[in-house]
């Protein structure tokens, strides 16, 4: 941990644009609680908590008064309120604008989130092969969770990228799911013995590979 903000400050290459950090939960699931927390963590205070944004602005403007320090980026989940207030607020003024920063971890839950509801809402619905959406050898939990990985790890490993090369590597998790030992399409999986794609990775080392974790097409 930093001791204060000028050691943070001078690991920053000596810039004062600093990330506050704030998330909050709720007291159930599916937005109907009216029990609900945000949590705020920066550098000059540690820690702010409290419901309302409120403190959370009021957190940026002690950055400026406290330590000459303004914070540029705003790190939060998928809920936009918070921040919309911050930035309607303009805590800062003219001098500058706080932008938001996507969380690659909540990207990655909502993906897990929509699979679920989409299971959820299709569950008494047979597709085009006579069959539900659910059940063994089907979209299970499991496989959502794996699917709901290889999209963050899809999204980490091409940050630094193009657009296209990361909607390249989303693309990719579907047509490796859609493989089978008849029919299998990992011609953009990764290639060689490191890759993540069991397939790719066997041609590399000879080995016999058998699909187990396969998605039929209508699913």
């Amino acid at each position: 941990m930093l001791k204060d903000v000028e050691g943070a400050v001078s690991r920053n290459d000596n810039s004062r644009d600093i990330t506050v950090a704030l998330d909050g939960t709720w007291q159930k699931r599916g937005r109907t609680s009216i029990n609900g927390v945000i949590t705020a963590t920066s550098l000059d205070t540690g820690y702010s908590g409290g419901m309302e944004s409120e403190s959370a602005i009021r957190m940026f403007q002690r950055s400026v008064s406290t330590r000459n320090v303004r914070y540029t980026k705003y790190l939060g989940d998928g809920d936009p309120k918070g921040f919309l207030k911050i930035s309607e607020s303009k805590v800062y003024e003219d001098e500058l604008v706080v932008e938001k920063l996507e969380c690659i971890g909540h990207v990655q839950k909502r993906m897990g989130t929509r699979l679920r509801n989409l299971r959820n809402k299709l569950k008494s619905t047979k597709l085009s092969d006579g069959k539900k959406i659910s059940g063994r050898g089907r979209l299970t939990d499991a496989q959502i969770l794996l699917i709901q990985k290889y999209y963050g790890l899809a999204i980490r490993r091409n940050t630094s990228k193009s657009v296209d090369e990361m909607s390249k590597s989303i693309w990719t998790i579907y047509f490796h799911k859609l493989s089978t030992d008849a029919k299998p399409q990992h011609g953009v999986c990764p290639m060689g013995s490191d890759s993540w794609c069991g397939f790719n990775k066997s041609l590399a080392s000879g080995e016999k590979y058998i699909h187990k974790h396969s998605l039929p097409e209508p699913v």
